[in-house]
């Protein structure tokens, strides 16, 4: 009998971090203390888990984590490990620690996507709400598409990541044509989550609202028409930016099948391993079970009945918009 098995594995280094971004959950004060380099996985482990998950036949591995993940040198290793083994190698970062020496060696391995996190498109905007990292993250990416160019290479593509609130709502264009400028191929807009004080200060009220389906609908037409992949589509729907923190009520009413516990396993800083990247509570950790245990146990079979039942988990309601549309188009 074939064997039921993940696609896709998140694997978070760290959770420490280098930028002060205001919209980060580490900006809660129950976890704005906290010194991940007490926790997380060796760099033994970590290279292990990834040896494990390879000969496991996961096709798919993405780089992330609640920090910056290119603050630990060991991750370098592992994508270097992971191309070596033909998988598709995604990181997701704030973009600020590449070199030249280090971006010519990931376009050479094809490592295939990196994903930056910005947050505006000008570098005011996004240093204000990341700190100062606007003019390292251009620099890099037109390194990347310097090299790209030099061995006639179309990898690693490259994304955006944003995160909008009151601060850039009404930036959605500028962003397009700064991904025109740069040759990004998507930008993956994300509705803002709040963590702290700091991040509800960056909410939207309900006349930014409405004028983010209106700013949307206009960038989305721009995005087309420049040839950018977005998930603005997303945005044109007012109930979904009508729902922070209440995400699952969306889910619910529209009966939207959550995929992520039937292909995909992420695996935090200490070692937990649960469904997605905004799982918490008590889950099996990789320190005292295997993965393959792990994903065939009774924590995720439990998760899975319970996302076919309707009963769904209480971090579904901090879902955000992208992931909940993408589960509805696969229904």
């Amino acid at each position: 009998m074939q064997k039921f098995l993940p696609m896709i594995i998140d694997l978070n280094p760290t959770d420490y971090c280098n930028l002060s971004c205001k919209s980060c959950w580490k900006r809660n004060e129950t976890f704005s203390k906290l010194d991940s380099r007490q926790y997380q996985l060796s760099d033994e482990k970590l290279l292990s888990l990834t040896d494990e998950a390879i000969n496991l036949g996961i096709r798919e591995f993405e780089i992330t984590g609640g920090g910056e993940p290119l603050l630990r040198p060991v991750t370098f290793d592992l994508m270097r490990l992971i191309k070596k083994s033909r998988k598709f190698g995604s990181i997701t970062t704030n973009g600020t620690l590449f070199n030249e020496k280090l971006i010519k060696e990931l376009v050479h391995i094809g490592w295939d996507r990196i994903i930056f996190s910005i947050d505006g498109p000008d570098k005011k905007t996004n240093d204000y709400l990341r700190g100062k990292s606007f003019d390292k993250i251009i620099n890099n990416i037109r390194l990347f598409n310097k090299y790209k160019r030099k061995y006639k290479s179309k990898k690693p593509v490259l994304f955006f990541n944003a995160v909008i609130g009151n601060k850039n709502y009404d930036k959605l264009d500028k962003f397009i044509y700064l991904a025109k400028n740069l040759k990004i191929d998507f930008i993956k807009f994300e509705t803002l989550t709040v963590h702290s004080g700091l991040g509800r200060n960056l909410q939207l009220n309900d006349g930014q609202k409405k004028q983010l389906v209106k700013n949307s609908k206009k960038a989305f037409a721009l995005s087309k028409k420049l040839g950018i992949n977005t998930n603005l589509d997303s945005f044109i729907d007012a109930e979904n930016i009508n729902q922070p923190n209440k995400m699952d009520r969306l889910i619910k009413k529209k009966k939207i099948l959550c995929r992520e516990p039937f292909y995909h396993v992420v695996v935090k800083t200490d070692g937990s391993a649960g469904p997605c990247c905004l799982f918490y509570g008590r889950a099996p950790n990789v320190k005292n079970y295997s993965l393959e245990k792990i994903w065939n146990g009774r924590y995720f079979k439990n998760i899975r009945s319970r996302i076919k039942s309707g009963k769904l988990m209480d971090y579904c309601k901090i879902c955000n918009v992208g992931q909940v549309s993408q589960n509805a188009k696969r229904n």
